[in-house]
């Protein structure tokens, strides 16, 4: 089957499993990405990407969003609750021609196991995963040099309840952005 569908007309779904921060974390990031404006210029996605935690995206044929909903929530049935510690910032290197700049997780041990959980629920392959909240999504090495000074200032310490993960979903081919599907609350 294409990502199209098939002659049955079967749709594709991309699902995406996120951590939302709290507001002072997507404050913190607005202006850190406002900061390296003054220096570069980036894309329309590190504009209007909302702050978040990725956990896992995958995509599937068209399930009812109660089966997904039920599966993400069967997946973390022994999730409980978790405080979530910033920790500064650093960056990531892509094929030494892109760098992305992220916040750090001062423990990144609970949203591994919940991604880990979420690979096993919907048969996804293990994969290295290292939890961040991104600022800046894959810019040319030459715009980095531009802020690597200013990136260095960044000494969040912010800390956040994480008692909930969000399901997103978009139609592949068809949609540009995310709707939401829904929230699974964690104990």
């Amino acid at each position: 089957m294409d990502l199209q569908g098939s002659l049955f007309g079967d749709e594709i779904h991309e699902y995406f499993v996120l951590i939302s921060p709290d507001e002072v974390t997507i404050k913190e990031v607005e202006f850190w990405k406002k900061e390296f404006e003054k220096y570069i210029r980036f894309s329309s996605v590190n504009v209007k990407n909302r702050p978040h935690l990725s956990l896992v995206k995958f995509r599937r044929p068209y399930q009812s969003d109660q089966v997904v909903m039920e599966s993400v929530a069967s997946a973390l049935k022994t999730a409980r609750s978790f405080r979530l510690s910033l920790d500064g910032s650093t960056v990531f290197n892509h094929d030494g021609s892109k760098r992305t700049v992220v916040l750090k997780l001062k423990d990144p041990d609970p949203p591994k196991i919940m991604a880990r959980l979420l690979r096993r629920e919907f048969k996804m392959p293990a994969t290295y995963f290292t939890p961040h909240i991104t600022i800046l999504r894959s810019i040319p090495v030459e715009d980095y040099n531009k802020i690597a000074e200013t990136q260095k200032e960044i000494k969040s310490r912010n800390e956040f309840w994480c008692d909930r993960v969000t399901i997103l979903k978009k139609r592949v081919l068809v949609d540009t952005s995310y709707e939401s599907l829904g929230e699974v609350m964690l104990k």
